[in-house]
Parts: structure tokens; C-alpha cells; sequence
């Protein structure tokens, strides 16, 4: 089980066990060192939490970077399942993955 975890990306559950009981803890928080992002990238899976969707505009205006940064760090959140991405070129929106436990 802690295996099947760990590949989803997700925190490993604690096992423990009490007497004649055996529990399994899945923890909530999922841990983010794993993905290999930058402290931007970071900071934007937080800032994504609280607004919910934005634009690749957006993204450069909030961070001060380039179009090219922006879209370069919004498809790498986007394809390791981070933020979901919908529509296409200039109407292309990010959102929040709300099945992710940030904090």
C-alpha cells in the first residue's frame, strides 16, 4: 500500500497497530518535493488554492515574468497533474486541482 502511494504521488499512509487493532493513517498533505518544482511553481500551487483559476497573464503579471516563463511553468504544473488546464491558446485557463490536500 505504501508503495501504490508513493507512485500516485501521494504522502505514504502510517501503519500502526494497538493490541488486536491495525490502523492505517492516510495523511492529508501531499508532499511536493517529490514533483521537483521551483519555489514560483510552489508559491503558485498556493496562489492557485486561493483564486481558483487563472490565465497565463495572469500568471505573468502576478510573478513578473516572461510569457515563455509563464507558460513554460503553467504546462509543467498542468502535466504532472498539479492544475487542470482548459481551453485552447490565448483562452487557455488554469485552475486549482481542488483534489489535491495543499495547505
Amino acid at each position: 500500500m505504501k508503495k501504490q502511494c508513493i507512485e500516485a504521488g501521494l504522502p505514504a499512509p502510517t501503519l500502526s497497530a494497538k493490541g488486536h487493532d491495525f490502523w492505517i493513517v492516510f495523511n492529508k498533505e501531499l508532499d511536493l518535493s517529490t514533483f521537483n518544482l521551483n519555489e514560483r511553481q510552489l508559491d503558485a500551487l498556493k496562489f492557485f488554492k486561493n483564486v481558483g483559476k487563472i490565465s497565463a497573464a495572469d500568471y505573468m503579471k502576478h510573478y513578473n515574468v516572461s510569457e515563455r516563463t509563464a507558460r513554460y511553468d503553467l504546462a509543467e504544473l498542468a502535466e504532472k497533474n498539479l492544475i487542470d488546464k482548459e481551453g485552447e491558446k490565448k483562452q487557455t485557463k488554469y485552475i486549482f486541482a481542488d483534489k489535491l490536500p495543499i495547505k
